[in-house]
């Protein structure tokens, strides 16, 4: 039966996790789960972490437990893993329906997996040769990936400090438990942590001595807090920063330019939400 039903695979790179893998495609039982799919949102995400964790046939990492890959996947990449699995259950073309932004009319687009990916980084090519060749353990990810490379920043009317880093798999997950747990805040807060690894607070009186001094705030619901009273400005900041950080090494999934078959007026910047595609398809079948 295995031999009869053997499935096809398709190989991405994930770019902010330094590493490359194949995934094979979902089998009618797999589609059954996928769609069954229920729980919190938490719950939600880490059963289809699983599913695409069981179809990652092989990796640059070699051998490498669930825990660990949660760990060393940046979220940012989550799409890419999902691209994957799209790609090697749905190797043809599928219907899409995108709306004219000018008429609304409705117009039926193919969906190719040779024309979905949109680099938004150019720097992603020359690193693309990098990750190729290179072959690193799950050891060496967790210590010199971009998810371990922290950039600090001095929020301007709060004068907070901040350790801004790449979230994992394993930082949404934590996130999506945190805002379960302190319901006191709204689950945005949270989204703002997955994304934080250190927080300082000025101590106060100190500036006016001539001796500025910080304090690391360590407790989830005391770093809660502090995302949760800063004002306008720093907030804006401190987004500004986190999508610098983001973007780096960033690829975006969306349809080529086409013109309106209604209006003629040209339909661009068509984003594709990989996670949504897959999960049509899977309805459809």
């Amino acid at each position: 039966v295995e031999s009869l039903f053997e499935r096809s695979t398709f190989e991405v790179i994930a770019l902010k996790s330094g590493y490359r893998a194949s995934f094979s495609a979902l089998n009618n039982q797999d589609m059954i789960r996928v769609r069954k799919i229920s729980g919190s949102l938490r719950e939600q995400n880490v059963k289809l972490m699983r599913i695409i964790f069981d179809h990652m046939v092989s990796s640059s990492m070699g051998k490498v437990s669930f825990n660990n890959w949660l760990q060393v996947t940046a979220e940012a990449d989550y799409e890419t893993l999902i691209y994957g699995i799209y790609c090697a259950t749905f190797p043809r073309e599928v219907d899409y329906t995108v709306t004219c932004h000018h008429c609304k009319a409705k117009n039926i687009r193919k969906i190719s997996k040779n024309h979905l990916v949109q680099v938004i980084d150019k720097n992603v090519y020359q690193y693309v040769d990098t990750v190729i060749n290179e072959r690193k353990s799950v050891q060496e990810l967790i210590r010199e990936s971009e998810l371990n490379n922290k950039t600090r920043v001095i929020l301007p009317e709060s004068k907070i400090v901040i350790d801004i880093a790449l979230a994992s798999i394993d930082d949404l997950i934590s996130s999506l438990r945190n805002a379960e747990s302190y319901g006191r805040f709204e689950k945005e807060i949270f989204g703002y942590l997955k994304h934080l690894s250190n927080i300082y607070v000025p101590v106060l009186g100190s500036f006016q001595k001539g001796e500025p001094s910080w304090l690391e705030v360590t407790g989830i619901e005391e770093q809660a807090n502090v995302i949760a009273n800063i004002p306008f400005s720093d907030r804006s900041f401190l987004e500004k920063a986190i999508s610098e950080k983001t973007d780096k090494n960033t690829v975006s999934y969306c349809l080529p330019d086409q013109a309106c078959a209604s209006c003629n007026e040209m339909i661009k910047k068509v984003s594709i939400d990989m996670t949504e595609v897959l999960f049509q398809n899977i309805a459809k079948g």
